[in-house]
């Protein structure tokens, strides 16, 4: 299966299946990310991909993260990193400098 390529605000190249249920759900992630200046559009679109019952991704996660950072919450970002961990999800190297910039 090909996969589609996406490169979010800071350059961040992230895969995806285009099968993945939560694909579309990134792209437009991807999309809020580099398109918008505020945090609000994108804590919307995370809370419709847990209302669709699917389980958030790096991809997800990283976006996610970027909304704190433009909050400048440093304590949701360490909580994103706790529930990353507990489910599995290990943060990139990009996910980290988010964390660092906040």
């Amino acid at each position: 299966m090909p996969r589609v390529s996406s490169t979010s605000i800071r350059g961040i190249i992230t895969d995806t299946y285009p099968a993945y249920p939560l694909s579309k759900h990134n792209r437009r992630l991807i999309q809020l990310v580099n398109e918008t200046q505020g945090c609000l559009p994108i804590f919307e679109k995370c809370r419709d991909v847990l209302e669709s019952g699917l389980k958030p991704d790096l991809t997800t996660y990283t976006a996610l993260l970027e909304a704190y950072e433009r909050n400048n919450d440093l304590d949701a970002v360490l909580r994103t990193f706790e529930e990353m961990e507990l489910v599995g999800i290990t943060p990139n190297i990009s996910a980290y400098n988010i964390g660092l910039r906040v």
